[in-house]
């Protein structure tokens, strides 16, 4: 029964994040801005960590350059960018939750 009870806490984790890195979020009203409005929009509980290599701030919240950058393990990431570039960012995202 634990394994069960282990895989639903899994899946609530990866459901109900407590928190989400937007990689590639532009700071202008671009159309990658629509995720990182859906969250605002919807009232997302959790943390929400864009990332874009140049601003300090997007919409009110702190931005980082980087996922490494970040000091909290963001459990989601949403990719505003193109796949190439996606693999080399999950990569480093799932390096950072095993530290």
């Amino acid at each position: 029964m634990a394994n069960a009870q282990d895989l639903m806490a899994q899946m609530d984790a990866i459901f109900h994040p407590e928190s989400i890195a937007v990689v590639g979020v532009p700071r202008g009203m671009k159309s990658g801005k629509i995720f990182l409005m859906g969250l605002l929009d919807q009232g997302f509980p959790g943390r929400i960590l864009p990332v874009h290599p140049e601003a300090k701030e997007i919409d009110g919240l702190e931005a980082f350059p980087s996922i490494s950058a970040i000091s909290d393990v963001a459990r989601g990431e949403g990719q505003l960018k193109s796949q190439r570039l996606f693999e080399g960012k999950m990569k480093t995202a799932a390096e950072k939750l095993v530290t």
